[in-house]
């Protein structure tokens, strides 16, 4: 009988070591591999940036242009994409003109200047964008400027 518990301790020595090795084994393949160097490369892609509409106005919602005086431009913004998106530069479109609801006003004496560095976040969907005092008239503006809807031809940049 002591030859048979023999036989059955050696055997379950050399089954307790093999498990002791293959876990000892994966334990080291666990610790080579967050401590060993490595390299690689990786790829990433963004979504196109879709379209966004911008209408501009003269004249807020808190403020009428006067002759002599300021008012601000409101941009309405039509933002197709899912997510908000930065404009990053505004200007008049180069070549167009300031043009007034009215026939009548030739001279409107109407000029804008943009903000040089805007940053301004732009939701989903439609939204409007106050830039406060961006719009001056002058003195010399016609009597049939008076009520009028101005519309500007702007270039926006708009960034993902």
């Amino acid at each position: 009988m002591s030859r048979t518990r023999t036989g059955l301790s050696r055997r379950l020595c050399i089954v307790i070591g093999l498990v002791g090795l293959v876990i000892g084994g994966a334990g080291g393949a666990a610790f080579a591999s967050w401590h060993s160097p490595g390299s690689g490369t990786g790829t990433g892609a963004t979504g196109t940036l879709g379209a966004v509409s911008v209408i501009a106005l003269v004249g807020g919602p808190s403020s009428s242009l006067l002759p002599g005086g300021t008012s601000d431009v409101v941009l309405e913004v039509s933002n197709s994409n899912s997510y908000a998106v930065t404009l990053t530069s505004i200007a008049m479109t180069s070549g167009g003109s300031i043009s007034a609801s009215n026939g009548s006003c030739t001279t409107s004496g109407v000029s804008i200047t943009f903000p040089s560095s805007p940053s301004i976040s732009v939701p989903a969907g439609s939204s409007k964008v106050d830039l406060a005092g961006a719009a001056s008239m002058s003195l010399a503006s016609q009597n049939a400027c008076q009520g009028n809807t101005f519309t500007l031809p702007v270039t926006v940049t708009f960034q993902k």
